[in-house]
């Protein structure tokens, strides 16, 4: 199958670009299953993320398949060509009434009832890009951009750091400098503030973390950190709000909905086998079992112009 992959972003994926980073790896799933892929990036982009992977500029008279990530409403109907489109999350409530609704895939269950479809494929991870480790240190972890701030929890993470008395590094940036500063100002001995964390070092920080904090406030439809966190073999402590009910089990992670359910997942969440959270997201988050999943989608929609025939 020719499949083109269409993202409006210049590689590679970096910071709090998770659903870039879900691009190339599907990308470099569908080649290690045997499929020619293109992506059509930013006009800017000068080089493939993927190996095996090439730019285009221009949609090949010959694909079989277009994926846009996110929506581009101006550009699909010119191409004639059997589409779909990934919903990663922003904006859930903008894309609700939207015509086309029989391409949308959406990243998880809680995400296509907000959208009001019935196909979706969870954001993936490929194992390669992270670090396995079964021993932890002696510290929390809170990943996003930090531009979200208390939508993601931020401060109520701090705040409870600071309450329980608990080691909490801090990693991500943004825009907003008043959301920076307010950070660097609240830490101290046992709050630390990395910045940006890309590649070996965001996967190290990653695999020693006790558990990643998520007490997110938003409709999050599913966080990439989620999947990276667990493949990393470390747990998440996560809100009940969003996906995070559907993310998050037994096997991988703590639900809390208040803040002693808080203070006693950060002292439980040692029983979590880091074994268990990676075998967990292998089975599920996988990039090659995400693209098995997208690719029946797409022998659906170019059979009979729907998702699932």
């Amino acid at each position: 199958m020719k499949i083109v992959q269409i993202c409006n972003y210049i590689p590679p994926a970096k910071d709090s670009m998770g659903a870039e980073r879900v691009v190339e790896y599907l990308s470099k799933a569908f080649v290690e299953l045997g499929h020619e892929v293109c992506m059509k990036l930013r006009v800017d982009a000068k080089e493939s993320p993927v190996s095996g992977v090439r730019l285009i500029s221009e949609i090949p008279s010959d694909a079989d398949i277009l994926h846009f990530h996110g929506w581009e409403p101006d550009e699909y109907n010119s191409y004639n060509k059997p589409f779909v489109t990934t919903i990663h999350g922003a904006n859930l409530h903008q894309q609700q009434n939207h015509e086309s609704k029989k391409n949308i895939i959406a990243v998880s269950d809680f995400a296509a009832h907000m959208l009001g479809v019935s196909a979706y494929v969870h954001t993936c991870v490929d194992p390669s890009k992270f670090v396995f480790s079964d021993k932890k240190e002696n510290y929390f972890l809170w990943m996003a951009g930090t531009d979200w701030g208390e939508g993601k929890g931020l401060f109520t993470t701090i705040r409870m750091a600071k309450t329980l008395r608990f080691n909490l590094k801090i990693a991500g940036a943004g825009k907003n400098q008043d959301n920076i500063f307010a950070i660097k100002k609240m830490c101290d001995d046992k709050i630390e503030y990395l910045g940006s964390i890309n590649g070996q070092q965001k996967a190290e920080v990653l695999s020693k973390a006790k558990a990643l904090i998520l007490l997110t406030k938003l409709p999050d439809a599913c966080p990439a950190t989620v999947s990276e966190s667990m493949i990393s073999g470390t747990p998440v402590v996560g809100s009940c709000n969003g996906s995070m009910p559907e993310l998050i089990n037994h096997k991988t992670g703590m639900l809390v909905s208040t803040d002693a359910e808080f203070a006693k997942a950060t002292m439980a969440i040692s029983k979590i086998k880091p074994n268990d959270c990676r075998d967990y997201a292998l089975q599920n988050y996988s990039y090659i079992e995400c693209a098995k999943k997208y690719l029946k989608y797409y022998e659906d929609m170019i059979k009979c112009g729907t998702l699932k025939c």
